[in-house]
C-alpha cells in the first residue's frame, strides 16, 4: 500500500539558529510537541508546537567547544525529555534528562573506554519504574538501560541483560552499528540495525524484554528510525528518495503496510507516536531545509467479533429505489486513510481512501 501526504513543517536554517541536520527526532506522548536534534549548526534540541510549529524552548548540553550530537530523543508522559549525546571521538557518552521548561534536571555521563556514541534511545514505563534504553554505536555497540524513575537520579539498571547492558552482535549477529530503538509496554525492544549490506541498516529485530535473545527478525531496505503502537511496529528507512515507512506486527515482524510520504526533503530519521497521531522526522536538505516532519491521524480499533445470528423468514418487500448523484473523490489530506492490517484492528491515516483486510 503506497499513500502520500505532505510535509507537516519544514525549518528553514535561518529560523533555528542555522541549525540543520534533523538527525534526532521524537514526539511528546500527548502529541502537543515535537522535538529536534539537530547535528550541525545550532547543534541543540529544539521543541516545537504541533498546534502552529512555533518554537516552544530548546536546550543545548554544555559543551566547550560544540563537538556534541543530540541522536537520540525520548519523551515520557510525565514531560521529561531524555537526551542521548554524543561527544564526539571520544568515549564518554552523556543520557540527560529535560524538565517541561526544556532545563536539564538530571545527566550520567560514562566512559565506555573507546570511541562511542548514542543513536537512538527510548522511554518506557514497566511496571512502576521508567526506564530509558539508549543505542551505543561506532566501537561499542550496545543497548543500555537505566533507571529514569527519578530523574535528577540517572542510574544505569544491572538487573538488564549483562549488568546493565545487551550484547548486541551476540544477540543478533549484527556487523555494522544499530541505529533506533522502540520499547513497548512488556519491556520487548524493537531495533533497527544493519546485518547485511551497507548503509544505515538492514533489519529489524524483536529481542526479549531482558535483553539476552532475538525473539524474531524481519529485512527492512536502510532501516532507521522506529515506534510502536498497539500491536504494530513503524520502522523509517533513511533511503533518500525510497524512504517510507513499514507497517510491521508486533507478534511476528510481518509487513502490513508501506506508507510513502510525498514531497519528501531527504531521508526519513526517527518515528514517534503521540496522541494517536504518527510523527515521521525528515533529515533535511542540508541547505535550504533544516528538518522537517510528518504527521498522520492514527486510530487502533478493535473489530467486534463476528457472530451467527438465527436466521429469520421475513417477508419480500419491494423498495422503491432512487438515484442519487454521486460525489466526486476528494484527494485532500484531511480526508482519511483507512488500511485494516489485520483481523482485528485498523490504522487510519489522513490521506485519499484505501482499504485492505490481512487474513
Amino acid at each position: 500500500i503506497s499513500m502520500a501526504l505532505l510535509i507537516s513543517a519544514e525549518f528553514a536554517p535561518a529560523d533555528i539558529n542555522n541549525a540543520i541536520e534533523m538527525r534526532g527526532f521524537t514526539a511528546s506522548p500527548d502529541g502537543k510537541y515535537v522535538y529536534g536534534g539537530f547535528l550541525q549548526g545550532g547543534r541543540y534540541v529544539v521543541r516545537f508546537n504541533v498546534s502552529d510549529n512555533s518554537q516552544a524552548g530548546s536546550y543545548k548540553p554544555e559543551s566547550s567547544d560544540n563537538e556534541l550530537y543530540c541522536k537520540g530523543l525520548a519523551a515520557d508522559d510525565r514531560g521529561y525529555l531524555y537526551v542521548g549525546i554524543t561527544h564526539n571521538g571520544q568515549g564518554d557518552i552523556t543520557v540527560a534528562a529535560v524538565d517541561k521548561d526544556m532545563k536539564e534536571v538530571g545527566k550520567l555521563v560514562e566512559d565506555l573506554g573507546s570511541k562511542t556514541g548514542i543513536n537512538g534511545v527510548a522511554v518506557q514505563k514497566i511496571g512502576e519504574k521508567y526506564y530509558l534504553y539508549a543505542v551505543t554505536a561506532y566501537n561499542v555497540d550496545g543497548v543500555r538501560r537505566y533507571d529514569v524513575t527519578d530523574p535528577t537520579k540517572i542510574t544505569l539498571d544491572t538487573t538488564f541483560a549483562n549488568n546493565g547492558v545487551m550484547d548486541y552482535s551476540a544477540v543478533t549477529g549484527g556487523a555494522g552499528d544499530p541505529s533506533y530503538i522502540a520499547v513497548d509496554t512488556d519491556g520487548y525492544i524493537y531495533l533497527t540495525y544493519l546485518k547485511t549490506g551497507s548503509g544505515k541498516g538492514s533489519h529489524v529485530g524483536k529481542i526479549s524484554a531482558d535483553g539476552k535473545s532475538l525473539v524474531k527478525e524481519a529485512e527492512v531496505t536502510q532501516a532507521y528510525g522506529i515506534c510502536e503502537a498497539g500491536d504494530y511496529v513503524f520502522a523509517a528507512s533513511y533511503n533518500k528518495a525510497d524512504s517510507c515507512v513499514k507497517v510491521l506486527k508486533k507478534a511476528d515482524l510481518s509487513e502490513v503496510a508501506t506508507l510513502k510520504y510525498a514531497s519528501q526533503a531527504n531521508n526519513l530519521s526517527d518515528a514517534a507516536f503521540g496522541g494517536d497521531t504518527l510523527f515521521v522526522g525528515d533529515h533535511g536538505d542540508n541547505t535550504t531545509i533544516g528538518g522537517a516532519y510528518y504527521k498522520a491521524a492514527i486510530k487502533l480499533t478493535e473489530e467486534a467479533p463476528v457472530t451467527d445470528a438465527p436466521a429469520t423468514d421475513a417477508p419480500a418487500t419491494d423498495a422503491p429505489t432512487t438515484d442519487a448523484p454521486s460525489q466526486p473523490s476528494n484527494p485532500d489530506t484531511s480526508d482519511a486513510v483507512v488500511i485494516a492490517i489485520a483481523a482485528v484492528a485498523c490504522v487510519a491515516l489522513a490521506g485519499a481512501v484505501i482499504s485492505k483486510k490481512i487474513k
